[in-house]
């Protein structure tokens, strides 16, 4: 059998995955989540760096040689890849290979990723230069989108030669875990709520296992179920842990978990609410990241708010009022929804209530592309408070939350009778993909992103092209972000009823 290059990434995440993909043991209902987050989509950079490869990089690097190949496949027997492009370098008289990415930086993922298929293919050519054709995340598009700017080419040879014996070593035992008959001995991943084959992985997973403690490494996860078990009540005083001791947020997660009691820093939760001054605004934003540039004054994968709830609560006494903005036409979406931010949130002394630093970041980018809008971005940027803060600290943490400060988990356990399931339209990942397909009809590359504050993970995506029902989906959106700040509304309620009876 051969291991492809995709095999070879997918033992990289977990030997137990590839394993379990040679021999059709995949979950089939994640299969498509799985391959999402390991394998890089991209097909809309891929398409204008090709242009840029025939009209930049050929000419101006390569002299118009007519010795390149784009999407090079070989082998060498026990291994297979393919190379996006393999040019002839006349003046050093040897074969440079080039990988494009989607992504506007290089992961280390993405040096394995090339040294894999320098391997095989400098037992068929005289290698000279290594190189990953990326985004410029520098480029900031003005008028018309400039191929020429928009990709940058890194040379990492250097670093492909120093990994060479890694990944050799790698490939080979890949190989080996591939032709393995049984799986007993193959070891497991470490994150089983992204587990493609969790009944190998995971079969016998306790409700609340380690791999829940927040922001676990995978060298504390391996000491961990090779000396105790996976289930957080085994896990014992760091003095036994040695250099692999929990942090200060993680040992109290654990004896939180293994108390089975709350930790409520009561002190602590009511100097922050006294911060709050009415009015009150509990502010979402929802947003698209594209690759490319569309509009001026964007960078690649900048993102573009396009919607924001709004609860407003004048004084402890009113009744809550509500106020959005979707934007719905192939327009710059911020433009519209500073504008309506203005009317919808006065120059005043009132706190807006967020969840996480999104938001700010976002203000932030806005203020940058539109300095006459500066003075109001940064009275509201003044105003802001996080009420994410008291959870992930935490000033506040209950033995449901597994440690986790996501809104999303959050939720269920402090007001049960909100809930996103059944939604249309349930997480900011789906809201993304259903604007575009309402607003631009898809077919554009994206940035993913995971819904977990505390697990923050990114990969390109590619948004299908789909007819959607305009008008269903702009209800679905609306709804769902309606939720998101009414979530943030009767969280904080609940926060105050226990500062108030503990």
């Amino acid at each position: 059998m051969k291991i492809s290059k995709s095999e070879y990434l997918m033992y990289l995440d977990a030997p137990m995955h590839l394993w379990a993909y040679v021999h059709k043991k995949l979950d089939s209902t994640v299969i498509d989540t799985f391959t999402k987050h390991l394998f890089e989509q991209g097909y809309q950079v891929q398409k204008y760096a090709k242009e840029y490869i025939e009209k930049i990089l050929i000419p101006d690097l390569y002299h118009n040689t007519k010795e390149f190949y784009l999407e090079v496949t070989k082998s060498d027997g026990l291994f297979e890849a393919r190379i996006d492009l393999l040019v002839f370098n006349e003046k050093e008289e040897n074969w440079d290979l080039i990988e494009i990415k989607s992504t506007n930086d290089i992961k280390p993922i993405h040096q394995k990723d090339l040294t894999f298929q320098y391997l095989i293919f400098a037992k068929y050519y005289k290698i000279g230069k290594c190189y990953i054709l990326h985004l410029n995340k520098d480029y900031e598009r003005k008028g018309q989108l400039s191929i020429k700017e928009l990709f940058t080419l890194t040379d990492i040879t250097k670093r492909i030669l120093e990994l060479v014996e890694t990944v050799n070593i790698e490939r080979f035992k890949a190989l080996e875990v591939a032709q393995q008959k049984e799986y007993n001995e193959i070891e497991p991943c470490i994150k089983p709520k992204k587990c493609p084959c969790k009944e190998l992985c995971h079969p016998l997973l306790p409700n609340y296992s380690i791999y829940d403690i927040s922001r676990i490494s995978k060298g504390k996860v391996n000491f961990l179920r090779g000396n105790y078990s996976n289930d957080i009540k085994d896990v014992p005083s760091d003095r036994h842990l040695g250099r692999f001791a929990l942090t200060e947020n993680q040992r109290r997660q654990v004896d939180v978990a293994q108390r089975d009691t709350p930790f409520i820093d009561i002190f602590e939760i009511k100097s922050f609410l006294k911060e709050l001054k009415y009015p009150l605004y509990f502010l979402d934003y929802e947003s698209f990241n594209p690759a490319i540039p569309m509009y001026d004054n964007y960078k690649p994968y900048d993102q573009m708010p396009f919607q924001y709830s709004l609860h407003i609560k004048e004084s402890n006494d009113s009744d809550f009022k509500h106020k959005e903005y979707l934007e719905c036409l192939p327009v710059d979406p911020s433009i519209g929804l500073i504008k309506c931010l203005r009317k919808d949130i006065p120059l005043d002394n009132g706190s807006i209530i967020i969840w996480s630093k999104f938001e700010r970041t976002q203000n932030n980018a806005m203020s940058r592309r539109y300095p006459e809008q500066s003075e109001f971005i940064e009275n509201i940027n003044s105003r802001l408070w996080d009420l994410m803060e008291i959870f992930r600290k935490p000033m506040f943490a209950l033995p449901e939350f597994k440690g986790s400060y996501s809104i999303k988990n959050i939720l269920p356990v402090l007001v049960p009778e909100l809930t996103y399931k059944g939604m249309p339209i349930a997480n900011g990942s789906v809201a993304m993909t259903k604007w575009v397909q309402m607003v631009y009809g898809g077919g554009i590359t994206a940035m993913d992103y995971s819904e977990s504050e505390e697990d923050f993970s990114t990969e390109a995506i590619d948004i299908p092209k789909e007819v959607v029902d305009k008008e269903e989906v702009r209800k679905n959106l609306l709804e769902y972000c309606k939720l998101d700040t009414w979530a943030m509304v009767k969280i904080l309620e609940k926060v105050e009823y226990y500062s108030r009876t503990i």
